[in-house]
């Protein structure tokens, strides 16, 4: 994910690591000179611990708490521009996988997930998403409705049975012109 940062965007974009946990992406890309980087968890552990360690590395990154579900706080985040860039890196994985009380998956929270990509983005901005648990194909149709496939990031392949395919999968959606 870093690597493809560094090559589409320039070091001033306004980026957003949803589900940021302890930093880390965030961190590499400040070592690398960018400069205007948010990371927001709904653990506020989390994000204290992120903040720790962005200051022990004497970089400036903005950590909040937020539920990224909650059109509000997406709103307060993204601000009037929005973002140039926001990446996932395994939090649109783990809210597919959230269970209800009755150990179903939580749909509601499926649906709103790629509308807050969307509310979070500027109007020429990219998501970023790196996946374990669904193919290229099931993201394009999952964000279709908001996104439109960008690029694709290449990772290693392996054949098993005839077919070939990949362990995890990083696509960039652009966020579609408004009506």
């Amino acid at each position: 994910m870093v690597s493809w940062v560094v090559r589409t965007t320039q070091p001033s974009a306004r980026i957003l690591d949803v589900g940021c946990g302890n930093g880390h992406l965030l961190l590499d890309l400040a070592s690398r000179g960018y400069t205007n980087l948010t990371g927001t968890d709904y653990s506020a552990q989390a994000v204290r611990l992120a903040h720790e360690i962005a200051l022990s590395d004497h970089h400036i990154i903005t950590y909040a708490e937020q539920d990224f579900l909650d059109p509000e706080q997406v709103a307060r985040v993204a601000g009037s521009t929005g973002f140039d860039v926001v990446l996932d890196k395994g939090t649109y994985d783990a809210i597919c996988l959230m269970p209800m009380e009755d150990g179903s998956v939580d749909q509601k929270a499926i649906d709103v997930y790629p509308e807050s990509v969307a509310r979070s983005l500027a109007d020429d901005g990219v998501f970023l998403i790196t996946s374990c648990n669904w193919t290229e194909d099931e993201l394009v149709r999952r964000f279709k409705d908001h996104l439109e496939l960008f690029d694709r990031v290449k990772h290693t392949t392996f054949a098993f049975g005839g077919a070939v395919g990949q362990t995890v999968v990083t696509v960039a959606f652009k966020k579609q012109p408004a009506a």
